[in-house]
């Protein structure tokens, strides 16, 4: 079984190849459209699959063994391995084809179902933050890390994602009398909005997050010391035989979860 530190190392170098392919996307995007978790149709683009293949052939040369789980392909390993490799090529696909910032390519991985270690590439920004659990979230600078200086103090504001529904936006905001700024689709870039400071809470509806979605964030959220459950209060699980969450998430910093959870619940029948 490898360190963490070669972990990253693998992710970062698997990063730099999904660049590559990103650096030749050419507008527009070819795309087609799957059944999701949550009963809608689902942009799937080339590059989302060109992605996933890239990252996973990656890894499984430099970790063969390990499980890997994407959201377009994965690959099983015959071997018993408590390490399993998470890739959400693109999170924030809508962001992608619309051609607008928001949007990531995320890797993480799970030590017997508990996210250490995510890398995710803000794709718009060009800029690649790295989250090892109880170690920080640092910035990647080349072959260098510099560790982010968390935030002091936290706006009172949800982050949310620019493509959700804009009544239940509405409703949510006016039930916890909060301000609701959209800035990314991707959840990975929300959890990194909140460590800057930006906001104290962003949440996913039932069956709208799988965990290639949520270990990237859930190791942030945990490193800034907020907190991230279902929404009842619940642990979040990761399991990659059942990826779906289907009882939505909820990350929070700097304000009463317990309170929150209350609050969304009742508008959950919107």
């Amino acid at each position: 079984m490898l360190e963490t530190d070669q972990c990253v190392k693998i992710a970062l170098e698997a990063i730099q190849n999904a660049c590559i392919i990103l650096k030749k996307r050419r507008y527009p995007l070819e795309k087609h459209f799957k059944d999701s978790a949550y009963g809608i149709k689902e942009a799937v683009t080339r590059i989302d699959i060109d992605i996933n293949r890239s990252i996973m052939n990656h890894i499984k040369e430099n970790t063969p063994g390990d499980i890997i789980i994407g959201e377009e392909i994965s690959f099983n390993s015959e071997k018993s391995s408590k390490n399993v490799w998470l890739i959400d090529p693109i999170d924030g696909t809508r962001s992608l084809i619309k051609d607008q910032p928001g949007c990531s390519v995320m890797i993480s991985m799970l030590s017997d179902h508990v996210p250490v270690m995510s890398v995710i590439h803000d794709i718009y920004a060009d800029l690649t933050i790295c989250a090892i659990l109880n170690r920080g979230v640092f910035i990647c600078s080349g072959k260098s890390f510099v560790r982010m200086t968390m935030a002091k103090k936290y706006e009172k504001k949800i982050l949310w994602n620019p493509f959700a529904n804009e009544n239940f936006k509405k409703i949510i905001a006016e039930k916890l009398n909060m301000e609701m700024i959209c800035h990314a689709e991707s959840t990975g870039l929300r959890a990194f909005l909140m460590a800057k400071g930006c906001g104290t809470i962003f949440l996913s509806l039932p069956k709208s997050a799988r965990i290639w979605d949520t270990a990237p964030a859930f190791v942030i959220i945990s490193e800034i010391g907020g907190q991230y459950t279902d929404l009842s209060g619940n642990n979040l699980i990761f399991d990659h035989n059942r990826p779906v969450h289907e009882n939505g998430a909820v990350a929070t910093i700097g304000m009463d979860h317990q309170k929150v959870l209350a609050s969304i619940t009742p508008c959950l029948t919107y």
